[in-house]
């Protein structure tokens, strides 16, 4: 497979996500991740949680094919050899979950 890295930091995943991950998968050169926040007494979700974290490694930039339920998004780029995830290198998208059920889509 072009692009296939193995070892500390190689594969596509979910470093932190609000709630319940209900999917999780690749398809090709897409990964996708759809999630469930608690709701709060009062029926409604719960504030913002800016800890959705996406790890992606490689050295092409991901775009973010698709999103519902979640603002703020950046993308930044983890030289190899951080200590953040090993020595792959890549990208790490961090955003704020804003609806009870929320969805992200990248492609690599």
């Amino acid at each position: 497979m072009p692009g296939h890295r193995s070892g500390p930091g190689s594969e596509r995943l979910a470093r932190s996500a609000p709630g319940r991950i209900v999917a999780l998968g690749e398809s090709g050169d897409r990964f996708e991740l759809i999630g469930l926040r608690p709701e709060t007494a009062a029926g409604g979700a719960q504030p913002g949680h800016c800890s959705l974290e996406l790890w992606l490694p490689g050295d092409a930039r991901p775009v973010v094919a698709e999103s519902a339920g979640v603002g703020q998004l950046e993308l930044r780029r983890v030289e190899p050899g951080s200590a953040l995830l090993g020595p792959s290198g890549g990208w790490l998208l961090e955003g704020c979950v804003t609806a009870a059920r929320y969805r992200v889509t990248v492609q690599s």
